[in-house]
């Protein structure tokens, strides 16, 4: 009965706590045992709460007089140890902060938790100040991942994430400041959200400045839309936060999204992506067109904003360790210490135009966004890798952010961003499929998301599953469709984090800046038996196919009535909207319906806003639209839609755009 109820989420738990079929604390009982099973191989915990029982008998007596405090009453949930938490330590990962306190206040999100009734079940692990995008640290040792214990769950909310996937509590709070959230829940096939910059609100502001976003990371879209309900409350301690907009982000989860236009870049532009990867990605993108979105491909969406990613992150990691006296960093993880230094060398004319650049991108988001709803990516462009690494070994990369291309762009924007799983690659490791939407509308997003999710049920490891540790084989990205190569037998690592393992979890705020890692306990991966999934259970690898229509060169299309479509001369399907309506390359392919002479570049290359006759929408009888974001509107019937001004929550066809789906481009031959 245990492993039921580690399995059921929020929302299932609160239903049975309605009906008074379930208590809480059974729940609790469950959870906490489920800690102590997996915890000691997984490290996803470094401090358990010694009340959460006491929390969920309370929780219990509210139910019992059908007095629930709020909309988590008696759900378990989890704490990244970077947010403050009353009476508990938060550590930061670091053997730098002092375990005694005080720890007199919640930070917003755990203050809201903690007043929805939500149990607390402890603080997850992290890296030190979660600089980068794996967790491991000197203090609490190396996190892994339940799909396979070989791999890192990714951060650097990959504490979170790993409790989350294995049962250990349904809910958890993560913080995203270049993929934070993404990435750990690409790694380990989960939800996760970046909500946009402000909507929900931080205290303190972290020392990464205004990159820096918190959300739900879960196993639904529908326990995110729960939790996001409860995280946006408002809080006056965040003077970056958003006006409070009250609404229930589960109202129109279940719209679907006929019409909507959604760009697909497989690369931006830039990226290199793994054959699996993308070829899992791409088919998770024909769910959407078989959905009724309209799909355009489109190659590049603006250059690589390494560069301004670089001075922002590494500006704040140097402001971290500029607060440490001198005896105290040499304690920190080199890797940020090497990153702190070239952080403490840039100069004020960087900073600056580093802060222009972005601004520049930031418009030219705002710009693309007039033509299309959403933009879909890859998560990451590869699968989990070895544990204890920052980077993947023998892929000649050196810091995390050469393999995160595609999750740090959107900090710097400040918009919505969540990951769905999409499938599983042939070792059994998931891949996520990054949904990404113009800023504030964060309820598109996770409209987005419940649609793939309902077509795609997302699938979680099989903990009940034991054997011996496999090494995973993590090739280095290669060009997106280029023929694979063979796949060599990986040699054993050298150098990179030692195997330490993780510290016990805490039960009292008594830990000591000594204390070393121990010997690591191994788990199980969870590969063969999650990897082949028929097309309703999700997880399959690339290489089995879903059943779909193809054209005369057997290339899969999205299922689109054939009444909808004209042919060409070979037999291709084409869109039923005019020719002249979009422009095509030289192989004939569909490119985006915005011209190229529509947007300009200034002197650094970075897109620019598109000239005022391009940047609006038009309505069906082809009269322009103003652009200026209005109050969400509920869909009006698809005969008759009103013209009114564009919203962030309005989908393409709302804003007379053809429904029609655009054809992908085929696929290079497995």
């Amino acid at each position: 009965m245990s492993d039921d109820l580690c399995s059921l989420t929020a929302t299932q738990l609160l239903r049975l706590y309605r009906k008074k079929a379930l208590s809480p604390v059974d729940v609790v009982r469950a959870v906490l045992k489920r800690i102590e099973e997996h915890n000691p191989r997984l490290n996803a915990f470094n401090f358990i709460a010694p009340d959460a029982l006491t929390a969920a008998k309370t929780s219990e007596a509210r139910w019992a007089r059908g007095e629930p405090v709020g909309p988590l009453d008696g759900v378990p949930a989890s704490i990244k140890d970077i947010l403050l938490t009353r009476s508990w330590p938060t550590l930061r990962g670091s053997q730098t902060v002092n375990p005694k306190g005080p720890w007199n206040d919640d930070a917003p999100a755990v203050a809201r938790l903690r007043e929805a009734g939500a149990v607390l079940l402890g603080k997850t692990t992290t890296p030190e100040f979660g600089w980068k995008g794996v967790t491991d640290s000197a203090l609490t040792g190396i996190t892994r991942n339940p799909w396979n214990t070989e791999c890192t769950p990714g951060g650097s909310s990959g504490g979170g994430a790993a409790a989350v996937a294995a049962g250990m509590g349904p809910l958890t709070i993560g913080t995203d400041g270049g993929g934070s959230i993404r990435i750990p829940c690409g790694f380990t096939g989960l939800f996760g959200l970046k909500p946009s910059f402000g909507r929900v609100p931080a205290w303190p502001l972290s020392p990464f400045g205004t990159v820096a976003h918190l959300g739900p990371m879960t196993r639904t879209v529908a326990d995110a839309a729960l939790m996001m309900n409860v995280l946006t409350l408002p809080d006056a301690r965040d003077w970056h936060a958003l006006p409070y907009d009250a609404r229930d982000y589960r109202v129109g989860l279940e719209d679907g999204i006929r019409g909507m236009r959604i760009a697909y870049s497989a690369d931006l532009g830039y990226a290199k992506v793994d054959y699996e990867v993308a070829a899992l990605v791409r088919e998770a993108v024909h769910v959407l067109a078989d959905l009724g979105a309209h799909i355009e491909e489109v190659g590049s969406v603006f250059e690589s904003p390494a560069e301004i990613f670089r001075v922002h992150w590494y500006a704040g990691a140097a402001y971290v360790l500029s607060a440490l006296p001198a005896e105290l960093r040499k304690l920190v993880d080199q890797g940020m210490r090497e990153v702190a230094s070239e952080g403490a060398k840039i100069t004020l004319k960087q900073h600056m135009d580093a802060v222009q650049n972005r601004g520049a991108l930031g418009v030219a988001m705002n710009a693309f966004h007039t033509q299309y709803d959403l933009l879909v990516t890859p998560t990451l462009p590869i699968p989990a890798f070895q544990a204890g690494r920052e980077v993947p070994d023998g892929s000649g990369m050196k810091r995390w952010t050469e393999w995160t291309p595609f999750s740090y762009p959107f900090n710097l924007t400040q918009q919505p961003a969540a990951t769905v799983p999409c499938g599983c690659t042939s070792a059994g490791l998931p891949v996520g499929m990054q949904i990404v939407g113009p800023r504030y509308a964060d309820a598109l997003v996770l409209r987005v998301a419940r649609a793939f999710e309902s077509a795609r049920p997302f699938q979680m490891p099989d903990m009940s599953v034991v054997s011996e540790p496999q090494p995973v084989e993590t090739p280095a990205p290669v060009d997106l469709g280029a023929e694979r190569e063979p796949k060599a037998t990986p040699s054993a690592p050298e150098g990179g984090a030692p195997k330490a393992a993780p510290a016990a979890p805490r039960t009292a705020p008594a830990p000591t800046a000594s204390s070393a890692p121990q010997t690591a306990p191994t788990a199980t991966p969870h590969v063969a038996e999650q990897a082949k999934k028929d097309r309703t259970g999700t997880m399959k690898p690339a290489a089995q196919e879903a059943p779909r229509a193809k054209d005369s060169t057997g290339t899969i299309r999205p299922a689109t009535s054939e009444a909808a479509r004209a042919k060409d001369s070979t037999g291709t399907m084409k869109p039923a909207a005019p020719e002249a309506a979009r422009a095509k390359d030289s192989t004939g392919t569909i490119k985006p319906a915005t011209p190229e002479a529509a947007r300009a570049k200034d002197g650094t290359g970075t897109m620019k806003p598109a000239a005022p006759e391009a940047a609006r929408a038009r309505d069906s009888t082809g009269t322009t639209k103003p652009t200026a974001p209005v109050a969400p509107q509920a869909p009006a019937p698809e005969a008759a839609p009103p013209a009114r001004p564009a919203s962030p929550d309005q989908t393409g066809r709302e804003r007379g755009i053809d429904a029609t789906t655009i054809v992908l481009p085929p696929r290079k031959p497995q």
